[in-house]
């Protein structure tokens, strides 16, 4: 159902919020502006990651692929306080920067740099700009699919316990077999002597052959009642129209008729 779906999406959303270290509304808001740019979900989740930590290693150490690339496009790893900025305003400055590019293989070797494997993947999606990703972002929260953290949290609780629910009802069924085996099996083995036993069969044959003719001739033995009782109601029924009509010669030949058979 839909309401299933969305509880799903929800505790799966929370989950995944905690591997990645992004709250639950950047993460409801980048996955929507990814759609509409034609990113796939797993693509998004993997350069984030990796995005993660691109800017924790560049904020530790300002060496590395990473910190060069932030370098050469002019976006710092970190706040004014030192701490790493959160990805999606990181995720602003990028788009900004790649919008403004001209595609090409160093712009493919900075969405690397920055996020892996899964820049390649990311361009269509930077190439909005900064403007667009905020539209698309303000887009989510209008249409109301923007899961906040305490939201997302109940999701996954609730996910939770109907795995708990499915687990309980599984074990009833397990007691339940567990208990039948030995009955089951005792069945079985009783079949298979039973089925192997050739004088059993044969007088289980006969009365089953016996039990068919006899209903044979009982179908035999009834159907001719029936046939006879509708011939001789449909004589009387001639014999009572041609008596209705006048027809005193023909209602007597009928009914004559309808006696001697």
């Amino acid at each position: 159902t839909a309401m299933a779906g969305v509880i799903t999406r929800a505790g799966d959303m929370y989950e995944l919020s905690q591997a990645l270290g992004v709250t639950v509304e950047d993460l409801s808001r980048m996955t929507y502006a990814a759609e509409l740019s034609g990113v796939q979900i797993e693509g998004l989740e993997k350069a984030i990651k990796k995005l993660s930590v691109s800017l924790f290693d560049a904020s530790q150490s300002g060496t590395g692929p990473a910190a060069n690339a932030f370098r050469m496009l002019g976006i710092s790893a970190v706040d004014a306080e030192g701490n790493v900025r959160p990805v999606i305003d990181v995720m602003g400055d990028l788009a900004d920067r790649f919008s403004k590019m001209p595609g090409g293989a160093e712009k493919t070797a900075l969405a690397i740099r920055v996020f892996g494997k899964a820049g390649n993947d990311m361009i269509p999606m930077l190439n909005e700009g900064r403007d667009g990703l905020q539209q698309m972002y303000d887009e989510a929260q209008r249409l109301g699919i923007v899961l906040d953290t305490e939201t997302a949290a109940s999701a996954e609780a609730l996910g939770d316990e109907l795995t708990r629910l499915n687990a309980a009802k599984d074990g009833v069924i397990t007691k339940i077999t567990t208990g039948m085996l030995p009955a089951l099996r005792s069945l079985a083995g009783a079949l298979i002597k039973t089925s192997q036993d050739s004088r059993t069969m044969a007088v289980i044959g006969q009365a089953l052959g016996w039990t068919l003719r006899a209903l044979v001739t009982v179908a035999v033995l009834v159907g001719a009642a029936f046939i006879g009782v509708a011939r001789d109601i449909g004589t009387a029924a001639v014999a009572a129209y041609k008596w209705v009509q006048q027809d005193f010669a023909g209602a007597a030949v009928y009914a004559a008729r309808g006696f001697g058979e």
